[in-house]
């Protein structure tokens, strides 16, 4: 770059404003860092070249897909036997009535814990299961006042895989 020196005075003096048309030094200036920046072969990986035609877009990249509680191939959100739920011996009345003391939480707030805890608590008196009752003495062992999330998603993704698969 074949630049004047200039000192930092004279840049402030010419940067003043002033009537008319920009002060020959700014212009010159201005010129010389535009030539610069576009001759810098190392500027087009970050700078569009104006000549070339528009570029392709840049292919958005897919979020990842959470599944959900009520999603057939929803993950426990906690450690689970879903086969020896699956599999037990208890009758088909008495599962209904725990599964239904389950799904009394879907329409609550996950920050009304009580209420939550006490669905649970219902499910666990109801059910005669053993591996059931371990579940959700798991799941309440995750229940912290008013942040019962982890509390009811648990509850109800064990309600919509039995509802599912029974």
């Amino acid at each position: 770059l074949q630049l004047p020196p200039y000192t930092p005075r004279d840049l402030l003096e010419a940067l003043q404003p002033a009537e008319g048309e920009p002060p020959q030094t700014v212009a010159f200036l201005h010129i010389a860092l535009l030539q610069l920046i576009l001759a810098d072969k190392a500027a087009s990986l970050w700078w569009m070249d104006p000549s070339s035609p528009q570029t392709e877009a840049v292919p958005k990249v897919e979020a990842v897909k959470k599944n959900k509680w009520w999603d057939a191939d929803a993950k426990p959100v906690i450690k689970c036997n879903l086969q020896a739920v699956l599999s037990s011996t208890e009758p088909a009345y008495q599962i209904r009535k725990w599964v239904a003391a389950l799904e009394t939480i879907a329409p609550m707030r996950t920050n009304t814990g009580v209420p939550i805890r006490q669905a649970l608590l219902d499910a666990k008196k109801l059910t005669t299961d053993p591996e059931v009752g371990r579940y959700l003495d798991r799941a309440l062992s995750h229940w912290k006042g008013n942040a019962a999330g982890t509390t009811k998603s648990a509850g109800l993704w064990l309600a919509a895989q039995v509802r599912r698969k029974r």
